[in-house]
């Protein structure tokens, strides 16, 4: 900016002179490469720490920095006090969990609600269990029993429904059968492929980044799938039903 021959600055020196051309490429240059390089780092020396990055930024979902803040608020009750010798240790090993953390906490919500999703579609519709899941679910049953017992639990600590013992391959084959109705992509051969990594995530395991790939392209079709099916009126609510009763009245 300070140039021989030129003064690009205000004779108060308090401010630049209009049209000023090195001013206008400095600013050019803060705007769309110093700053948005500046912005970009700071997220990612943030994220590394386990702190809250920003928020706008590409770099990860909205749902991936949630679950991430998440298991940084998590994981902050189990470092160990300043003063301990194990304090450096144990962050250690809580660092080197949060890129794992962050993707099963993620895909957990995804499991949880596409799967209680179709549990209400099938209550909703009154679909009936197969001998198959009823025997599934009745052997969930006893084992979960078991352990009630063993435990010296007497009252209930699951919502005691059939249904609610199933996982999503089950629930799949109850909405609609091995080969999915009419033609389109089954939502059973889809949870059954899925049910290996889904297992993986709901016993707290860690996936390699192969599992990690298959349960992203798994559960973009699972949730497709039951998105579509929740969205569909029950046949009996149809317009044209409602319609009718109207006309009855």
């Amino acid at each position: 900016m300070d140039r021989k021959g030129s003064d690009p600055f205000t004779s108060s020196r308090e401010g630049i002179v209009d049209g000023d051309k090195n001013f206008a490429a400095l600013l050019k240059y803060l705007k769309e490469k110093a700053l948005p390089k500046i912005f970009d780092t700071w997220d990612d020396l943030r994220l590394k720490r386990g702190e809250e990055g920003g928020d706008e930024n590409s770099r990860k979902s909205k749902k991936q920095r949630k679950a991430r803040d998440l298991y940084a608020l998590a994981s902050g009750e189990y470092s160990p006090d300043a003063s301990s010798p194990r304090r450096d240790v144990v962050d250690g090993w809580l660092d080197e969990l949060r890129d794992d953390a962050e993707f099963n906490i993620a895909s957990y919500v995804d499991c949880f609600l596409s799967e209680n999703l179709a549990r209400r579609y099938i209550a909703e519709r009154n679909l009936p269990l197969s001998d198959r899941t009823k025997s599934e679910a009745g052997g969930w049953r006893q084992r979960e029993s078991a352990k009630k017992t063993k435990a010296n639990l007497s009252y209930s600590i699951r919502k005691n429904k059939d249904i609610d013992y199933l996982g999503m391959d089950d629930l799949a084959f109850t909405v609609e059968g091995r080969t999915g109705n009419s033609g389109e992509v089954s939502l059973t051969r889809d949870a059954i492929e899925y049910a290996p990594v889904r297992n993986v995530v709901g016993h707290t395991g860690l996936l390699t980044e192969t599992g990690k790939g298959l349960l992203r392209l798994k559960y973009e079709n699972i949730k497709a799938r039951i998105k579509t099916l929740v969205a569909e009126m029950p046949p009996a609510k149809r317009k044209g039903g409602a319609k009718k009763s109207a006309r009855r009245k």
